[in-house]
């Protein structure tokens, strides 16, 4: 779960008071730090007035606040921290060094009983503070709260003067706390612990800022009581340790005091005054919708005005409706009968304190008949209690008749009325989404073959015609199947199925659609072409597999129409194969890399040119004619297709007898060169090795 920033900085804070308590607690057990009496008597000093300090203000805090708010546990607070704040007082007073009090002496063991009096209050307060109901009380219990809590100071008091010389022994001084302290101190803390449970139960449930503090506070005061379970001297740094953490405690419970009697409050009236405007806002709002339907209804549901609008809209006059449960006089479901109260949103509005809006309902009109409306509910409130809501209404019918109308012509193809490129790729996506790499599907692109002469033949009224009859055909062979109308003449097919039974569908539609129209007195035979491709094989979104789909179309076209094709890897090898040709051709003519030279004609006897591209006359050579062939489809290498490399290759055509000439390759970084007597062939960019091995073997053997 995300802890949120309040619950990061309380958390933080715990646990670096926890780590520190734990890391001295480790340091100092075995060997704890004493000070000297002078020292320790006056940070204890210190420590205990700041506590003093600290439970008088929040006793002094709620016994003020409580006169604005009168809730039983500011009183408890009161009482409680008064008591504590009292015999924290007589703790310091009678601590060793201090003067004592009028009638009661100073010694180690009554500073220690007043302490556990002051542990026990605050432990026994807080775990009757979390488990009471909070709840109203008048203002005269405030005097009652304050006589009965100075009663018990004073009872328990004079009953602590008198038994001041019997008590048990709690603390000897250089060998610790007794038996009897440490039990006291450990029934503390399982109040205090109890206390912790009940806080985090609270605020598991309503989460808080105040628990958080609170539960904060009730952790530094557990490590408080059991750090005074280990001292085994008043003047050693645990027992100091113990009062820093009792300090620390209280002032969480000043900041959880704070929070739940001024802050949490002021943020509330804050939210009250916002709600008030937004009333007044949407009281405008009434008033300035006056010219559409508006009707209000108290908590009953019953209609107390209609505006005349809303009585033309609903056909009804304004006394036939008054004091009426107007539900079920005019909301309609879409099915044409009666909505069910539980799903009105008008009655909804009523029980919610938040303006709803709805764009699309339907109302009834007093003939029967329903209409479609947009309406707005907003709730009435007075002294924060809904007393009904404002409905502003208006009959959608018209807007309702465009919206359907344009969704349609932006879904559906115009001439057939079939769904349109933009439907069918939501559709494809959809369908994708929905098959999560389970459930096969075929993605099927038909073509009509040579529609192009169609239209130039009979003219594009006769090709509308066959669009148009295309699509009836295929929408009676396919009822439930998704047909779409991609493009001039391209259309597309969601077929569920595996390989085998998608093949036989493509056989069929081969067949059926191979057939002639008749339209108005002319025969046009037509024929399709199919490129299929399979969900998930071929692809696994939308733009892959209509790729995938084109280029099977393409081939089934390139191997003569009227056929089908799946797509193959070898398909798309050979379209790679093929851009890579177009692109490298377009950036050699671009770069004139390519060259065009004359072909002659050779004698087959004499070896002697017979035609020159400088003359019109021939002339004879006795210099015999080297050819070399490289052929993208092999030629006189007869290299396979898949491993050649088409590079730019330079030929210097001066030649000479070459039955004893050897072939010599040389190389550089941009060009490598094979010269056989005066023949030379540069091929720059580099060459596959195996064609360059093939040149010399082909040479070595004329």
């Amino acid at each position: 779960m995300k802890l949120i920033r309040n619950e990061k900085k309380n958390l933080l804070i715990l646990s670096g008071g926890i780590i520190f308590y734990l890391i001295i607690l480790i340091l100092l057990k075995e060997n704890p730090i004493l000070f000297n009496y002078t020292d320790f008597l006056f940070m204890h000093i210190v420590l205990e007035l700041a506590s003093i300090i600290i439970s008088a203000s929040i006793a002094i805090q709620s016994w003020i606040v409580f006169s604005y708010k009168q809730y039983q546990d500011r009183l408890l607070y009161f009482s409680g921290f008064t008591l504590i704040a009292v015999f924290d007082l007589f703790h310091l007073l009678t601590y060793n060094g201090m003067p004592g009090s009028i009638v009661i002496d100073s010694s180690a063991n009554n500073a220690t009983w007043f302490w556990i009096l002051a542990r026990f209050t605050q432990a026994i307060f807080m775990v009757y503070i979390l488990h009471a109901k909070v709840k109203t009380v008048s203002f005269a219990k405030k005097r009652v709260y304050f006589l009965n809590t100075l009663l018990t100071i004073i009872v328990i008091l004079i009953t602590f003067s008198y038994l001041q010389n019997k008590l048990p022994v709690l603390v000897i001084e250089g060998q610790g706390t007794t038996t009897l302290k440490n039990f006291l101190e450990y029934v503390i803390s399982f109040l205090l612990f109890i206390s912790m449970i009940k806080l985090a139960i609270i605020y598991k449930k309503f989460r808080k800022t105040v628990t958080l503090h609170f539960i904060v506070a009730v952790t530094f005061l557990l490590l408080s009581e059991l750090i005074f379970t280990l001292y085994k001297s008043v003047y050693d740094s645990l027992n100091l340790l113990g009062h820093v953490y009792k300090v620390l405690g209280f002032l969480f419970f000043m900041r959880v005091l704070y929070l739940s009697t001024v802050k949490d409050p002021f943020e509330k009236l804050i939210y009250i005054r916002r709600k008030l405007e937004m009333n007044e806002k949407r009281l405008k709002t009434i008033t300035a919708s006056l010219g559409e339907g508006v009707f209000v209804i108290n908590q009953h549901r019953h209609l107390t005005f209609i505006n005349r609008e809303g009585e033309r809209l609903l056909g009804y006059q304004a006394h036939e409706l008054f004091g009426k449960e107007i539900h079920s006089l005019i909301h309609g479901s879409k099915s044409g009968d009666n909505l069910h109260v539980s799903e009105c949103p008008i009655c909804k509005g009523v029980e919610s304190k938040e303006a709803i809006r709805i764009d699309e309902d339907i109302f009834i009109h007093k003939s029967g008949r329903t209409f479609p409306v947009s309406y707005v509910v907003t709730p009435l409130i007075e002294n924060n209690t809904i007393v009904g809501s404002v409905v502003v209404f208006q009959d959608i019918s018209k807007q309702q008749e465009y919206l359907n109308r344009i969704k349609h012509q932006a879904y559906h193809h115009i001439l057939t009325d079939l769904p349109n490129r933009l439907y069918f790729l939501e559709k494809l996506d959809e369908k994708i989404i929905k098959s999560d790499f389970n459930n096969e599907f075929a993605l099927i692109l038909l073509d009509i073959d040579d529609f192009k002469n169609i239209n130039d033949s009979y003219g594009h009224k006769i090709g509308d015609i066959v669009l148009i009859e295309i699509a009836r055909m295929l929408s009676s062979f396919y009822h439930h199947t998704f047909i779409a109308h991609m493009s001039s003449d391209e259309f597309a097919i969601l077929m569920d199925g595996n390989k085998e039974e998608i093949r036989e569908q493509a056989e069929n539609l081969i067949h059926h659609l191979h057939t002639s129209i008749p339209i108005e007195h002319n025969e046009v035979f037509i024929s399709i072409s199919i490129g299929i491709c399979l969900f998930p094989y071929d692809g696994v979104n939308s733009e892959k597999l209509i790729q995938m789909a084109d280029i099977s179309l393409s081939e089934a076209k390139r191997l003569g129409k009227n056929r089908y094709i799946f797509y193959n890897d070898d398909l798309e090898y050979r379209r790679v194969r093929k851009n890579w040709i177009e692109q490298h051709l377009n950036n050699a003519l671009f770069n004139n890399e390519i060259t065009v030279h004359y072909q002659p004609i050779v004698n087959a006897k004499t070896k002697a040119i017979i035609v020159s591209p400088h003359s019109n006359n021939a002339y004879k050579s006795t210099a015999p004619l080297v050819k070399i062939d490289i052929s993208i489809k092999g030629g006189a290498f007869h290299m396979p297709e898949q491993k050649l490399t088409i590079v730019p290759v330079t030929l210097h055509s001066d030649t000479e007898n070459i039955s004893n000439i050897k072939p010599t390759v040389s190389s550089s970084n941009s060009t490598c060169t094979i010269k056989f007597g005066k023949v030379e062939i540069s091929f720059f960019n580099g060459i596959d090795e195996h064609i360059i091995q093939t040149i010399m073997r082909e040479l070595k053997d004329l």
